[in-house]
């Protein structure tokens, strides 16, 4: 059986940390390890977490005397107290959801079988007072989609050690410029991609997505999350990942490819703005992974000169 380590963050989510705890333990054909590290909770998870270890001797839990900051740089953590371990693939968990007994057990036969260097699939989002949502993550690569977007739930990731350990090292190069990159999985990818390796998406759904009202981010299939999101745009702040995102990947093998080096110059000129909202426009369509109604958002926020 494969080892794999499953790298958990935790920031107040005793509510639903058992359900959660009680999934990973579940686990079918692999040798498994849990890092957890609490992100110094101010209800009962870090002594919830402890009790839980006692119990199970797979799973060693670390806390923070102070909080990070959010779960990013929480997992930026755990991705140093990983680099030593010898594990053979490491996966990402969130504190609040459930997975499929079989999901790192499928995730590591589909790496090994492709040839990718990390894994995620579909979630099934649930939520109390409305029916489940199947989130999918179609198969289909586009040259630039990591530029944009990330490779969809960070829950759902597993990845391999080879390029996790090279990961870490490239995180701990460019802090500076990373810890203002918001999403950990957005990077994850960004990174892979821009190294020019393969990356497998998997349309079924080995995890059920909890929806609450304290996600960090959560699913696309209410008003509120929508609304959620355009703000962001509306305020700059998505213009401002996708310049970071732009930087981190100029640090790394894509930087050498002249439809990249024109994408740099299209998205910070200044010149010919109405040529280069339609050119950017364009780009975005051509390139992105997100859904339709997704990528005409952001031609909308491009027009509308927010990005």
């Amino acid at each position: 059986m494969k080892k794999v380590t499953v790298l958990l963050a935790s920031f107040n989510g005793e509510k639903y940390l058992i359900d959660q705890l009680d999934s990973l333990t579940s686990q079918v054909k692999v040798n498994l390890s849990i890092l957890c590290r609490d992100d110094a909770s101010s209800d009962n998870s870090f002594e919830l977490l402890q009790k839980f270890s006692e119990a199970h001797e797979n799973i060693t839990v670390i806390r923070n005397e102070y909080p990070s900051g959010g779960a990013a740089k929480n997992f930026y953590k755990l991705f140093n107290d990983s680099q030593y371990l010898d594990s053979e693939y490491f996966a990402f968990c969130d504190q609040d959801d459930i997975w499929s007994q079989e999901k790192l057990f499928k995730a590591i036969n589909a790496i090994e079988i492709s040839g990718a260097v990390g894994y995620s699939c579909s979630v099934r989002a649930f939520f109390v007072n409305q029916p489940d949502s199947l989130l999918f993550q179609s198969s289909k690569v586009r040259k630039f989609d990591f530029l944009f977007e990330g490779a969809g739930q960070g829950c759902t990731f597993v990845i391999r050690c080879d390029f996790f350990k090279k990961l870490i090292r490239f995180v701990n190069s460019n802090q500076s410029m990373i810890s203002n990159f918001y999403y950990h999985d957005w990077l994850v990818y960004l990174v892979a991609r821009s190294y020019g390796y393969s990356w497998y998406f998997d349309p079924t759904p080995y995890v059920l997505y909890r929806q609450h009202i304290n996600n960090d981010t959560g699913a696309r299939v209410t008003f509120r999350s929508y609304k959620a999101r355009f703000s962001l745009i509306k305020n700059g702040w998505y213009s401002e990942q996708l310049n970071i995102a732009i930087s981190i990947a100029n640090l790394l093998p894509i930087s050498n490819d002249k439809d990249f080096l024109f994408y740099i110059r299209l998205f910070r000129s200044k010149k010919s703005l109405f040529v280069r909202k339609f050119t950017l426009a364009l780009f975005v369509i051509k390139y992105g992974r997100r859904r339709l109604i997704d990528r005409v958002v952001i031609v909308f926020s491009i027009f509308m000169s927010y990005i």
